[in-house]
């Protein structure tokens, strides 16, 4: 196996390289000298066994002394060293305009954007001198910001070194990734009449990308909509860090993003569907090619490409049908990435990538030829194999994958999820269909959206239960333990033993077979399950109204007996309001009839354009000034672009919700308007920051309900007498209080 070694060598002088500190002159040097001896020490009889074809290696061990050096040199000559025409000469000079094209299309968060941009000029107009230059920076914005691959853009702001954490080195992190100028909300102008820069391809990928994830927000409604954008598309941003939390303890945070875990599992899952349509070789040929395009739906990406490839030759060790051509394959593509990228191997996808399709080249095809010989031993033949495949496609491989990353988790993050085997075993078999279904439909949506919401069910179906496994799991006590930082040591001793325990045993030829009722039974399930859902969340002639706390900031939603939707306040998290909206409207139809704007504070604004986008409001009322701060005027930029009415509240004003509820305004004030929502004997009132003694007595009486906001103080409504009491500071962020009324009792449920 010679590319293996001389790809391990490689690798091994890039990490030799790190450590050691040498400069490029040694390693050329000590290259030169390898291949200078190679030839001279054939001829000596003792010292020739370096320079002669070795039988297990099948190369001349001298070779890996060269290949070695060459790792070692790469890595040198790629360590940045900026000069006058590089960007990062120019860092902490002072205020200066950048100027260049979208390296990435912009990179939009709930609190912030992130801008990659590749720049061409820099200019200095304190001094009066600009410079061509060549470099990356990365530039950190407000939320809300869009700019699209290959936008000619000029940011006008403060070129620095990126910054260095006390635990992690964000310096370093970028660096890797060739960004070694960073600005902090600089300001943003497109460059009037210039053509769009970097490659028509990517603008294809990328455009295609933002087609299909547009797909997903029409027609799949928070929070599975987010957790779909992340598995089908890459695009991990708009999961509550509630979520993501959740995610992280129970050891599946690697589903949200795509990484070489999902894609090792991936390229299983097209092998086996595949297989039961060709002959072994075209199947693989038409698994490959599914990888190929799949990579460019999600993006293209670096760590994508780079988990695609590593995926890729799972499937092709599995056509050669030995470990020793898998795992030269393997190296070889690990050893040719590190020659194009050098910082690959501290790079954690590659890690994971490396790892996970290593785990499955050396034990997939065993363990589930274990898997059928023994439900061989105990069942029929024609019943044996088909579990034989659907055990192995669904659990082993999880399993295998799980185990060979979870030393790079340990080490890179310093925590070990006690409930990731039963979560990911819970959880992953549903994501190969999910893939499939979702796929689909978005497909379908983004040329027809009708035909996609025919399509949709099943893919939320399964996305629903995926949250609600990782929401279960991950709230249990005791569900991760955090140990800290890793052990390099011992992380690479825990790799090597599981690698070399399975180039100890005999290969066993693989049994891959699908049993194609499941897809049925998902469907029809799937349908079930939606429709449900559906049914669930909408009108049953009760009032319900459900307080989110947001960090700080309520919102509430008021559903009508005749299933009106109000929503009164906001958030300064997108997807916090995304997903609890999400959970409690009708996953079709999922527009607000009316959004009330109490008061202007920024905290609570800040998350609401990206919320309404998946939330359309038919009619705004703002109950304060609408543009005191920043992110009052940007909601008011995002209303009025959209052209949807809007209307000030005032005192005396009466908002008829349908089937008799109302929303009557009591008072007004400056800073916002006090809101009593009443039916029947029900009545909650919401003060929005005016205190007691300003309403007028008719709007404290039997109060049922008094739904306190930020600006309210808990200590001037004890006297209320209302039957329940929310504010703020009563449940934990991203906590919920949900009430719900026949017009005579009174319903409340609590939960996060």
């Amino acid at each position: 196996m010679p590319l293996l070694w001389l790809s391990l060598s490689f690798v091994a002088g890039i990490l030799l390289a790190a450590w050691s500190g040498w400069g490029w002159q040694i390693w050329l040097a000590a290259g030169a000298v390898s291949l200078a001896l190679w030839p001279l020490l054939r001829r000596l009889p003792r010292a020739g066994v370096v320079a002669r074809r070795d039988r297990r290696l099948k190369l001349p061990p001298v070779l890996l002394l060269s290949a070695l050096a060459l790792g070692g040199l790469r890595y040198e000559l790629a360590r940045p060293a900026p000069g006058v025409q590089d960007l990062a000469f120019y860092n902490g000079r002072g205020p200066a305009e950048l100027t260049g094209w979208a390296a990435e299309p912009a990179d939009r968060r709930d609190t912030s954007t992130l801008l990659k941009l590749q720049v061409e000029r820099i200019a200095f107009p304190q001094e009066g001198t600009a410079y061509a230059v060549r470099g990356q920076a990365l530039a950190l914005l407000p939320p809300g910001g869009d700019w699209p691959y290959g936008a000619r853009l000029t940011l006008a702001g403060q070129p620095v070194n990126p910054p260095e954490g006390a635990e992690f080195s964000y310096r370093d992190y970028l660096a890797r990734k060739g960004v070694l100028t960073y600005l902090a909300y600089p300001r943003v102008r497109p460059v009037e009449g210039a053509a769009r820069a970097g490659s028509p391809l990517l603008w294809a990928v990328y455009g295609l990308r933002e087609r299909a994830h547009s797909a997903v927000e029409a027609l799949f409604p928070p929070p599975e909509g987010p957790l779909i954008d992340g598995i089908l598309l890459g695009l991990d941003r708009g999961l509550p860090p509630e979520l993501e939390e959740d995610f992280r303890r129970s050891g599946t945070a690697h589903i949200i993003a795509i990484s070489g875990f999902n894609m090792a599992v991936l390229a299983g899952l097209f092998m086996a569907l595949f297989g039961r349509l060709f002959s072994r070789w075209w199947a693989a040929l038409s698994a490959l090619l599914a990888l190929a395009v799949y990579t460019l739906l999600v993006g293209a990406g670096a760590s994508v490409v780079r988990a695609a490839v590593m995926s890729g030759l799972s499937l092709a060790a599995a056509q050669i049908g030995r470990p020793g051509g898998g795992l030269n394959a393997l190296c070889l593509a690990a050893g040719v990435m590190c020659l194009g990228d050098p910082n690959l191997p501290w790079d954690v996808s590659f890690q994971l990538s490396f790892a996970a399709t290593l785990g499955l080249l050396l034990y997939a095809s065993r363990l589930q030829g274990a898997a059928l010989r023994l439900f061989q031993k105990h069942l029929p033949g024609h019943i044996a194999a088909p579990l034989a495949g659907l055990v192995g496609e669904n659990v082993l491989f999880t399993l295998v994958a799980q185990a060979f990353t979870l030393p790079v988790i340990w080490y890179h993050f310093g925590r070990i999820s006690l409930v990731a085997p039963p979560a990911n075993l819970f959880v992953l078999p549903a994501q190969a269909y999910l893939m499939i279904f979702a796929g689909l439909a978005v497909l379908a949506g983004s040329f027809w959206l009708p035909f996609g919401r025919v399509l949709a069910p099943p893919a939320w179906a399964l996305a629903a239960y995926t949250l609600r496994v990782v929401e279960w799991l991950g709230s249990w006590k005791g569900a991760e333990v955090v140990t800290g930082a890793g052990s390099l040591g011992w992380a690479v001793a825990a790799l090597a033993a599981l690698a070399g325990l399975a180039l100890g045993w005999q290969w066993l030829k693989a049994h891959a077979a699908r049993v194609s009722p499941v897809v049925a039974l998902l469907a029809v399930g799937g349908l079930g399950a939606f429709l449900w859902r559906q049914a669930l969340a909408g009108p049953d002639g009760r009032l319900h109204v459900t307080a989110f706390n947001l960090e700080g900031q309520p919102a509430f939603l008021v559903r009508a007996p005749g299933g009106q939707a109000v929503l009164v306040g906001g958030g300064p998290r997108a997807s916090q309001l995304s997903a609890g909206l999400g959970r409690r409207l009708p996953p079709l139809g999922r527009g607000l009839d009316a959004l009330v704007v109490n008061g202007a504070q920024p905290a609570a604004l800040l998350g609401l354009p990206g919320a309404l986008s998946r939330f359309p409001p038919r009619a705004v009322y703002w109950g304060g000034e609408p543009s005191v701060n920043a992110a009052a005027q940007r909601l008011q930029e995002w209303i009025a672009a959209r052209e949807v009415a809007q209307a000030r509240l005032e005192a005396g004003q009466s908002l008829a919700l349908g089937a008799g509820a109302e929303l009557r305004v009591p008072a007004c004030a400056e800073g916002g308007c006090a809101l009593l929502l009443e039916w029947g004997s029900f009545a909650a009132l919401l003060p929005g920051g005016i205190p007691p003694g300003e309403l007028p007595p008719e709007a404290l009486r039997g109060l049922s309900a008094l739904l306190l906001g930020a600006q309210d103080s808990p200590e001037e409504w004890e006297a209320a007498g209302a039957l329940y009491v929310f504010a703020p500071g009563r449940l934990p962020p991203g906590g919920w209080a949900h009430l719900q009324t026949d017009g005579e009792r009174l319903w409340v449920e609590e939960g996060k």
